[in-house]
């Protein structure tokens, strides 16, 4: 018997794999050299991205643990979370409150 995953667990998926499309739409405007400019829609709709995995408030323990491993698995994720976001406020204490599951998830 297959368990099929919480609707949580597809939420936080869901925004990582958006995340991960929009993070190598930006990667491709590299130039020939390799390098990249945070400018340009390609870089503000993966920043957005990044956010939104960030800010997702997490519903259950479940959901908290793929977060942290999603995370865990990209470094922008890593240093945007220990950071204050430049646009707006965001610390890494608002980013653990995130993990801590609520009845009422806030997205």
């Amino acid at each position: 018997m297959t368990l099929s995953p919480s609707v949580a667990v597809v939420d936080i998926d869901l925004l990582a794999q958006r995340f991960h499309v929009a993070n190598a739409a930006w990667l491709a405007t590299a130039d020939e050299n390799g390098d990249i400019e945070a400018v340009g829609p390609e870089y503000e709709a993966a920043w957005e991205a990044c956010k939104d995995v960030l800010r997702h408030q997490c519903r259950s323990k479940e959901e908290a643990v793929r977060k942290t491993e999603i995370v865990l698995g990209h470094d922008w994720l890593i240093e945007s979370a220990d950071s204050n976001f430049e646009d707006e406020r965001f610390y890494l204490r608002d980013f653990l409150k995130t993990l801590v599951p609520t009845a009422r998830g806030r997205s």
